[in-house]
């Protein structure tokens, strides 16, 4: 093997013009491909690939409920005299420089406070579809209710609202529905609304007591880490700003989570590297004392990261850059291999003796390596897989690049005056530790005692603990706890099926579960999506229930209605929509 190298060295030593023009088309080529490479900072890429964490990661990338960034603004010293509504017209122009700066192309909207347009378009909606929005129990509660007393009640309590204050609001909702069957549907509804410390003021959610606003964003994105960047130093300007006119703005969610450990991991990354980079610095000043020494031990580095780079860029689209991050450990195995050369050559020139030495060692190692790492390939995650093949690529190339470039970076050195050096380094070296029986024993007893304490470490098992909050996000959930009477550690369950009828029939099943559980009081409460939204056969039975109901009973409820009615002074006519109601043929 060292005369593959050597033969190879001779060659271009005798072509140095072809050589140097070689390398500098390669360098070139490298880093035109290098640079077509799109990077993620999608850090849900690290997570395993699978068909359950696929299945979660579709949930929580489509979920309009999951993607919530919670932004709440306050007052930040209680004692001072700021009113209520200071607070919503200063939570007003938040929400208008949020809007104006960030929305479409870093949040995708803001959920507004319903309007009076908004509740009756819903009111609208129940009553179109009011059969399928029921439950079988509620159609056989409306069949109990349907007694001339309970009739009696209902015509009199509506006469009640009518002649009174809230008569103008309350007129068309009673002569669409004058028994009120859409009170069944619309208390389901009311179950979605886990909280009731909040209040609408303004078009604005304000808690009760007024001391707190909260705005609700959808990000474009909850993993792209690069794109939140903007979005997030926003609105710490924003706090900045809130802070010094005496309010306190805080956000919470999964992007401002997800951007918080992208954040920390890079900043982590460039804290190891730098020190890495620095202990090399020392290290190759002490051993080598040349400037150019340090450059040259960084070259087979550069090269290898430049390689995989390209290689990925012609089979992959997208890697992961958290992961290449992650691969910037790289730097301590890809600068052995010069180092391995260099030290080498400073006490022998003998370019013979130097590929007999090094080449059979350094092929070996970074083949081991390089395989070592190739091994990621087998872990069902994008990004390890990425950091995989970036890791072998670059170790690999940075080997060879240190065997058939670097012996012709190398300076001649004068091997007398290097053997007079006797730094720190050359004087731990020649130390024959091998031979030190005191050393022997030492490691023995130390490996013995270890094996024993290691079976003392315990694995933590509580997944929250993943995720990296910095204060500022902690203190922004504990307030957000502290206002909600829910806490924010809800579980979310997803119903799967091929299509939607699957998936609901799916969702009553747990449902079912959950209901007990909540029966038990093992849980504080729960909301079901297949309370409202049913499956077609679901919803075919209740209309089949419907129309069953009132082929029985509708010319004596209709009946009994205008007598009841006409002694209230309502006309017949004023009872036509539950005939539309109750006619109406739904499919």
């Amino acid at each position: 093997m060292s005369n593959i190298f050597l033969s190879i060295y001779k060659f271009f030593n005798g072509q140095k013009l072809l050589g140097i023009t070689l390398l500098s088309l390669i360098v070139v080529v490298l880093v035109y491909f290098s640079i077509r490479l799109n990077f993620s900072e999608d850090i849900s890429k690290v997570l395993p690939d699978n068909e359950k964490i696929d299945n979660m990661s579709f949930v929580l990338n489509n979920s309009k409920l999951l993607d919530k960034l919670l932004i709440n603004i306050s007052i930040e010293d209680t004692t001072k005299e700021i009113s209520r509504d200071e607070l919503i017209n200063f939570s007003k122009k938040v929400l208008e420089n949020l809007e104006s700066n960030l929305v479409p192309e870093y949040l995708k909207s803001f959920e507004k406070a319903p309007t009076n347009s908004d509740i009756q378009s819903m009111y609208s909606f129940i009553l179109q579809n009011l059969p399928v929005l029921l439950e079988k129990d509620d159609i056989a509660k409306i069949d109990s209710s349907l007694t001339i007393v309970n009739l009696q009640k209902t015509i009199d309590a509506n006469y009640k609202l009518l002649v009174g204050p809230a008569g103008f609001a309350t007129k068309k909702n009673i002569k669409s529905d004058p028994l009120h069957f859409s009170n069944f549907p619309l208390n389901k509804l009311k179950k979605f609304n886990l909280d009731d410390n909040f209040i609408i003021e303004q078009g604005l959610v304000v808690t009760k007591n007024g001391n707190n606003v909260l705005l609700m964003a959808s990000p474009v994105s909850n993993s792209n880490t690069s794109l939140n960047k903007t979005l997030f130093q926003e609105l710490d300007t924003l706090i900045e700003s809130a802070y010094k006119q005496g309010f306190k703005l805080t956000y919470f969610g999964n992007a401002a989570i997800t951007y918080g450990n992208a954040s920390r991991i890079k900043n982590d990354i460039i804290l190891t590297v730098s020190l890495a980079f620095l202990f090399l610095l020392i290290f190759i000043s002490l051993f080598f004392r040349k400037k150019s020494s340090f450059i040259l031990v960084f070259l087979p580095v550069i090269f290898g990261a430049l390689m995989a780079l390209a290689i990925m860029s012609i089979f992959i689209q997208e890697v992961s850059a958290i992961a290449l991050g992650i691969g910037s450990v790289l730097l301590g195995i890809s600068v052995d291999y010069a180092i391995h050369i260099m030290s080498h050559y400073r006490h022998n020139s003998d370019k013979k003796l130097l590929f007999r030495d090094v080449s059979a060692p350094i092929v070996m190692s970074s083949l081991t390596t390089s395989s070592a790492f190739l091994s990621l390939l087998f872990i069902n995650s994008k990004a390890l897989n990425d950091l995989g093949v970036f890791a072998a690529i670059s170790v690999f190339s940075a080997a060879m690049f240190s065997l058939i470039a670097l012996p012709h970076l190398l300076g001649k050195v004068n091997v007398q005056a290097k053997k007079k050096s006797n730094n720190i380094i050359d004087k731990i070296a020649k130390l024959k530790l091998h031979k030190n029986a005191y050393l022997k024993l030492t490691i023995v007893v130390l490996t013995i005692g270890l094996w024993f304490t290691s079976s003392r470490v315990s694995f933590d098992a509580d997944m929250m603990k993943n995720n990296y909050m910095n204060d500022m996000l902690k203190q922004a959930e504990d307030k957000l706890n502290e206002i909600t009477s829910a806490s924010l550690k809800t579980i979310y369950i997803a119903s799967v099926g091929e299509n939607l009828d699957m998936a609901l029939s799916r969702n009553i099943e747990v449902a079912r579960s959950i209901d007990s559980l909540e029966k038990m009081g093992v849980i504080k409460n729960y909301t079901a999506v297949s309370a409202i939204l049913k499956s077609r056969d679901e919803q075919q039975k209740l209309i089949n229930e419907w129309e069953k109901l009132w082929n029985n009973k509708y010319q004596h409820t209709k009946s009994h209605l205008i007598k009841i009615g006409e002694k209230r002074g309502f006309k017949a006519s004023a009872f036509s929509g539950f005939d539309s109601l109750v006619l109406k043929k739904y499919s």
